[in-house]
C-alpha cells in the first residue's frame, strides 16, 4: 500500500498540467486586477462626463462655455423700454 501512495505521488508531480492551469489561474486574476484598477480610475470622469451630459439634455445648468443662451446685448432685456 505505501508503494502505491508514493507512486501515485511521483506521478502527479512528474505530471504538468496542474502547474500550467495554475499558471493560467493567476494570468488571469493579473489581468482581471489591471481592469479593475483601470475602472476605478477612470469611473470618477465617465460619472462626471454622464452626469454632464444629462444635465445639458434635461435642460439643467449648461456646463461653463458649452451651450447655453447668450445674454442680450446691454445686459438687460432684448425689447426696448417702452415710455407709456
Amino acid at each position: 500500500m505505501p508503494t502505491r501512495i508514493i507512486s501515485s505521488c511521483r506521478a502527479a508531480a512528474a505530471c504538468r498540467r496542474g502547474v500550467t492551469s495554475i499558471e493560467y489561474a493567476v494570468l488571469a486574476s493579473m489581468v482581471a486586477a489591471v481592469i479593475g484598477v483601470a475602472v476605478a480610475a477612470m469611473g470618477h470622469t465617465t460619472a462626471t462626463n454622464f452626469q454632464t451630459a444629462i444635465a445639458a439634455l434635461s435642460g439643467g445648468a449648461a456646463p461653463a462655455g458649452q451651450g447655453g443662451t447668450p445674454a442680450a446685448p446691454g445686459g438687460g432685456d432684448s425689447e426696448p423700454a417702452s415710455d407709456n
